[in-house]
């Protein structure tokens, strides 16, 4: 757990600094993130029955309508089976995006999904992101939209 609270660390201070290299850049939108989250109903992913989040990640809508950034969750709940506490790490690279006419997100890429007993690569990730919210696909499996319980979501001008 210690390793993956720093990594989630480290990760928030390369997206920070990631944004702040495209600081003037014209035309360009930014996407980020960093809080945590409940989620609203029912959702279970990789055997583990999810409660909560934390994430954080930045996205950049370019003016040449290139899409770069990342996201990183780290979801929290218990083991369907033993009950026990269980985490999955899903670390993205956002290659792809819109920006949606009711001023959210989409948000594509391919991720490393990262549980107790196994770790995933390639695994395609899409991420619905409002101010109030997030709404994750990992694979094929849709996660019951994330409500934001801390921190911000911004999606706007740079």
């Amino acid at each position: 757990m210690r390793r993956m609270t720093f990594s989630l660390t480290a990760t928030l201070l390369l997206v920070a600094s990631a944004l702040a290299l495209h600081a003037g850049a014209a035309g360009t939108t930014i996407a980020s993130a960093g809080g945590s989250g409940a989620f609203s109903s029912a959702s279970a992913l990789l055997g583990v029955d999810l409660s909560a989040s934390t994430f954080g990640g930045g996205v950049s809508f370019n003016a040449d309508g290139t899409v770069d950034g990342s996201l990183e969750e780290l979801l929290t709940g218990a083991d369907s089976i033993t009950g026990l506490p269980a985490t999955i790490l899903v670390e993205a690279t956002i290659t792809g995006g819109t920006a949606n006419a009711d001023g959210s997100v989409t948000v594509s890429g391919t991720a490393t999904v990262t549980t107790a007993s196994q770790t995933l690569t390639g695994v395609p990730v899409t991420a619905l992101m409002t101010t109030s919210g997030i709404t994750l696909t990992v694979g094929t499996t849709t996660l019951s939209p994330q409500t934001l319980a801390d921190g911000a979501i911004y999606i706007g001008p740079q």
